[in-house]
């Protein structure tokens, strides 16, 4: 899905419960996964409208999240501000490989992004240079699958899942040490399974 498919189907892209469903399992996996601890200051990538990252929040101290699409940043800022916690979450509207940010962060995540990126090894590389000493990459996506997840006429997928071993190598490439990759959750779509695993890596102190 092109960036501008994102901004067109933010306004709704809460109200299909398959989402709420698959980003709670996802935050779950990272709760048993990664230390989280209320000083934690955290990062999302590819935040959307911040599905993941607001069910992470009560564990965490902060919440920033970027994404290409303008939409789902407006979703986001405007969830922050409904719950009254836009003083600990904030979304912005960047592209880290053209800009890359300054702050370090103790957390950084990501859920279903990885496989629309044209380099998933590189932006394992970039996430890992922007963690504290001893901070969490958590890459949530999809396992292998034989491209039928998505619709034959989406565009910006770039990758039919990856195997638990490259989700890996992401993380060793970018000089983290690997805790471990799991299964996070199972989509039934089109009389199908697929599953989502999470890989987390931490920096070395």
């Amino acid at each position: 899905m092109s960036v501008k498919r994102f901004d067109q189907a933010a306004a709704q892209w809460d109200e299909k419960p398959s989402r709420v469903v698959m980003a709670e399992a996802v935050a779950d996996t990272i709760r048993r996964s990664v230390p989280l601890h209320s000083e934690m200051q955290a990062l999302e990538f590819g935040c959307g409208t911040g599905l993941v990252g607001f069910s992470l929040l009560e564990n965490l101290g902060s919440l920033d999240g970027i994404d290409a699409a303008e939409g789902m940043i407006a979703a986001f800022n405007e969830k922050a501000a409904a719950a009254g916690l836009a003083h600990r979450a904030k979304g912005e509207v960047r592209d880290i490989f053209g800009a890359p940010l300054q702050k370090r962060y103790d957390l950084i995540f990501s859920s279903m992004v990885f496989h629309h990126l044209p380099n998933p090894a590189e932006g394992a590389c970039v996430l890992a240079k922007l963690l504290k000493a001893g901070g969490y990459l958590a890459i949530a996506d999809l396992d292998e699958e034989d491209g039928t997840f998505h619709p034959p006429e989406a565009d910006g997928v770039h990758h039919f899942g990856f195997s638990s071993g490259e989700m890996e190598d992401f993380l060793r490439g970018a000089d983290l040490e690997v805790i471990g990759v799991e299964e996070a959750h199972t989509v039934s779509k089109n009389g199908r399974e697929y599953r989502i695993h999470l890989a987390v890596g931490r920096r070395k102190e």
